[in-house]
């Protein structure tokens, strides 16, 4: 069985006008408008002014210059394409920007030269006409050179006389050996533990390897109030065990305290 299928449509014949669009595209411009006979077209106009007016400011002006050059190249162009009765296209626009390029050249120049001429002018009118105070600077040199050696005669006559240090005293010699020291804080050391005696204290001292001597000097140079250790001391003991009044006043003695002490140690504790 055979089908047949109708043909398809012709393509549309393109027209000089849109080749020449075709071709004006292709080199960036856009369609605007067209008709039959005309086509109008656009390219450019894309210039960030708010941009370029920051960077002019932050730059103190100096980019005003590439600025204007930016604004005229990137400046909206137009073109129209007009086809004549005998097929021919003939392109209208855009304007050149060459005047607008060579403007800005030459205002540059100008402002360039007239930049170059003035520091010169500057430097000829201060070397003409010295200022009053460079024309009195060799005066005031000369008068600050003859007061200088007055003022040094009066520094030397009211400069005060300087009177030697004196010399530094001897540091004073330890006052007690390192032995005595040490029995020193040992002692200090018992003390904050129980009670003692002065007698038992020097006897503890001994057993601990010191002297006759050095524990007698450590004991006899602690802050000990001998009558308040007797009086703890016999409430240590009643708080062990159960003591009659001679037998703790015994005990006592037998720790070192004197009768005085053994006595005042019982009756603070009430017996």
């Amino acid at each position: 069985m055979n089908y047949s299928y109708p043909p398809p449509p012709p393509l549309p014949s393109s027209t000089p006008l849109d080749l020449e669009i075709r071709k004006a595209v292709a080199e960036g411009w856009t369609l605007v408008a067209r008709d039959a006979s005309s086509a109008v077209l656009n390219k450019g106009g894309n210039v960030r002014h708010v941009m370029h007016g920051i960077i002019s400011l932050v730059t103190c002006g100096v980019w005003l210059w590439g600025w204007a050059i930016v604004a005229i190249l990137g400046a909206r162009q137009a073109m129209t394409l007009t086809i004549d009765e005998n097929g021919y296209v003939d392109r209208e626009g855009p304007k050149s920007r060459a005047p607008y390029l060579a403007g800005m050249a030459g205002l540059f120049v100008v402002v360039v030269i007239i930049g170059a001429l003035l520091p010169d002018d500057a430097a000829t009118m201060a070397t003409e006409d010295p200022s009053p105070a460079e024309s009195s600077a060799p005066v005031k040199a000369a008068e600050e050179e003859s007061e200088k050696p007055e003022a040094e005669e009066k520094e030397v006559a009211s400069a005060p006389v300087v009177e030697p240090e004196p010399e530094p005293e001897p540091e004073p010699e330890p006052e007690f050996t390192v032995a005595q020291e040490q029995a020193i804080r040992k002692a200090t050391d018992y003390l904050d533990y129980t009670s003692f005696s002065r007698k038992g204290l020097i006897e503890q001292l001994k057993f601990d390897g010191f002297s006759e001597g050095e524990a007698a000097f450590g004991v006899d140079h602690v802050t000990v109030n001998w009558m308040k250790q007797a009086e703890k001391k016999a409430q240590d003991y009643l708080d062990y065990t159960s003591f009659s009044r001679d037998g703790l006043i015994t005990q006592l003695e037998f720790d070192g305290f004197t009768n005085k002490q053994a006595v005042h140690g019982v009756d603070s504790v009430g017996l």
